[in-house]
């Protein structure tokens, strides 16, 4: 039975990895990173001169620190697209989580439900970026170090510390140049390594095992430093992590903030308290694990992207101070030997608990844009399309009047080339897309930009004043404008309160995540006429106050924007629920039940379209209709700002005697 316990339990363990990493392809980042590596596996050559942005036109590429992850990613995903990315992420947290798991093969089966119910907090980590070879690399030289600590390294013909020192300059050296100076880590781990060897050895044989051990430090010191330069960037990847920790973008960028305290202590203080009960009760090699511990929880409220290397950390500790606490493994031994059938039930209650836990956290993590499942997060991809199709028309006309002219030169014309600025998290999927016609104004790469730069361009949303002055200075002829990531709690939408404004600009293009904006001048006044709206505004359609805002008579061409914003959006649902809504209040119910039903479909997590279907109810009599939707509106509301009449609730509740 303890064999199909352990079996059991490290096949479940996987399963809840594969499940929670079963989230479609969202990173902003990671469209850059693959576009940088097919760039350079078509080139066969590491990208030096600025390729994506006409704001850095002639700068260096300073991002080559990741050059071996890009060029993977890249692999991978010409391979077998989103699906294969996906699996490659499973694959990494799979891998790492097997890694953990060695420290204590004996107990594999505990081990595995206590793994399990971290992975919540680990997982949201385990994006398509360059930072999973970090997470990896870093399980791997943690739990290296800990087998070396207890001479478990053993080869024939060859030391132990030797075979060691040379595993960890080869992983040293897939480090750096998948992940650049990221590899520091490894560096400081070696040197707690160093420490608790050198304390140690101090405490049993005195002086003389420091000089006798000493040259052998000094060379994994040396050697695990000296690596850092072996990469195509050399000095450059220590000059890009001090960019990285002494500029200002960090403060622009969340995942590079720490979390309120309030916030870490909910989530980590029971991980905190077991780690730390693990290490006071056993204290094997305590100098090690107390270092460890204490600089990768400073890291961990740094900012909210190392949270993840003081969870693997943490793991790795307690599962390695357990294995060798005498009295935890007695009560191992004697609670599995003595009664199997309680033990086996407890674990299985664990492992429901944990494999609940996964799916709510799993849901909480991707529910706002619904990112279950396989396949591509693409938010602006809308946006996108509206300027590619408006290419093909162009290159049409063109190739009539003069084949060489180029069709980016007619879009220029029309108001959809040129000069073009995008929101921050957008220019990476622009980039990806329109390399090397249209280049971006900024993307991810915060380092390569600056603080002052980022923050002019995060100014503009707010100020036209700001805005002005990028537009003088640039000359832009049109803005791709992603909402998805811009926040906007009171006030007006980012951008759209001046530029909607602003008779320079007008809108053209809007969908449930993203908005174009060409510049009013007179050779665009093709697309203006053909595309322009004129009461739909990216604010009115996020806050439906545009029914309260236009005036009677102006309804009808309200409907008529929304049904075009509708036929131009397969994905969305806001055009629909605005739609559904002016059809409520109108009495053509009918229609507004299609529009909801459709809404549902396209979304059916999202809590709006039963909320209109419980109001249509509601205005029909049938109240215990109502009810039901009403119910499965609230259900899903809960991950959502949730705004219900409560007097049409209250009265629907009464009548269907709820």
């Amino acid at each position: 039975m303890k064999l199909l316990l352990r079996i059991g339990s490290v096949l479940s363990l996987f399963g809840i990895i594969a499940y929670f990493c079963a989230f479609k392809v969202s990173d902003v980042d990671f469209w850059w990173h693959v576009k940088a590596g097919e760039i350079m596996l078509q080139t066969k050559s590491l990208i030096s001169i600025e390729p994506f942005a006409y704001t850095r036109i002639g700068a260096p590429y300073l991002a080559q620190h990741e050059w071996l992850a890009q060029i993977v990613l890249a692999l991978i995903f010409n391979i077998g697209g989103s699906t294969s990315v996906i699996l490659f992420r499973m694959f990494i947290a799979v891998i790492v989580a097997g890694v953990l798991l060695t420290i204590d093969r004996k107990n594999v089966a505990v081990n595995a439900l206590l793994v399990a119910l971290t992975i919540p907090l680990a997982l949201p980590a385990f994006r398509e970026r360059p930072q999973l070879f970090t997470l990896l690399l870093f399980a791997v030289f943690l739990v290296m170090l800990m087998r070396c600590m207890d001479r478990q390294w053993v080869l024939p013909g060859m030391t132990r510390d030797y075979w060691m020192l040379f595993f960890l300059l080869f992983l040293q050296i897939l480090w750096v140049n998948t992940h650049g100076a990221a590899a520091l880590l490894g560096l400081a781990l070696f040197g707690f390594f160093v420490i608790q060897e050198a304390f140690e050895g101090f405490l049993n044989e005195g002086i003389s095992t420091l000089r006798r051990s000493g040259f052998f430090w000094a060379l994994g010191l040396a050697g695990l430093t000296g690596t850092l330069l072996l990469s195509p960037s050399g000095f450059g990847n220590l000059i890009y992590l001090f960019h990285l920790l002494s500029d200002q973008t960090a403060e622009l960028i969340r995942e590079w903030q720490p979390r309120t305290f309030l916030w870490y202590i909910r989530d980590f203080w029971w991980i905190w308290s077991a780690v730390i009960a693990s290490v006071l009760l056993t204290r094997r090699k305590i100098v090690f694990s107390v270092l460890t511990l204490l600089f990768m929880g400073y890291l961990s409220r740094e900012a909210i992207r190392h949270e993840v290397l003081f969870v693997i950390t943490a793991i790795a500790l307690i599962l390695y101070q357990l294995k060798w606490n005498e009295r935890w493994q007695a009560f191992l031994h004697y609670f599995y030997g003595t009664w199997k059938t309680l033990s086996l039930f407890f674990s299985v209650v664990i492992l429901i608990f944990a494999t609940w836990h996964a799916h709510v956290r799993a849901q909480e993590f991707s529910h706002n844009n619904h990112l279950r499942g396989f396949g591509i997060f693409e938010p602006i991809r809308g946006a996108y399309d509206f300027l590619e199709e408006n290419e093909v028309k162009g290159r049409m006309y063109l190739e009539r009047r003069d084949s060489s002219l180029r069709a980016y030169e007619f879009l220029e014309k029309n108001g959809v080339t040129g000069n073009t600025f995008n929101t921050y998290g957008d220019g990476g999927y622009l980039l990806y897309r329109g390399y090397p016609d249209r280049k971006v104004f900024i993307d991810g790469r915060n380092v390569d930009y600056g603080f002052a730069f980022m923050a002019r361009a995060l100014d503009a949303s707010m100020s036209k004043d700001r805005w002005q002055e990028l537009e003088d200075e640039f000359g832009f002829t049109y803005a791709v404008i992603g909402y998805h990531a811009l926040l906007s709690s009171e006030g007006p939408f980012p951008y759209a309160g001046h530029l909607g404004k602003n008779p320079l600009w007008k809108l053209v293009y809007l969908d449930d995540f993203a908005a174009v904006y060409v510049k009013n001048v007179p050779e665009n006044q093709k697309v203006i006429q053909e595309y322009a709206y004129g009461f739909l505004t990216p604010e009115g359609l996020d806050s439906q106050s545009i029914l309260q805002d236009v005036e009677q008579k102006q309804l009808l061409s309200v409907e008529k924007e929304l049904q075009r914003l509708i036929q131009s959006d397969p994905r969305g649902i806001k055009g629909l629920l605005l739609l559904a809504r002016l059809y409520l209040f109108s009495g053509y119910h009918t229609e507004a039940v299609a529009l909801a039903n459709e809404a549902k479909s396209r979304s059916p997590q999202d809590f709006e379209p039963y909320y209109i279907l419980a109001m249509v109810a509601a205005k029909r009599g049938d109240w215990e209709m109502s009810a039901q939707f009403f119910d499965e509106a609230i259900m899903r509301g809960k991950y959502e700002n949730l705004q219900i009449d409560t007097e049409v609730l209250n009265e629907v509740y009464r009548r269907a005697e709820r």
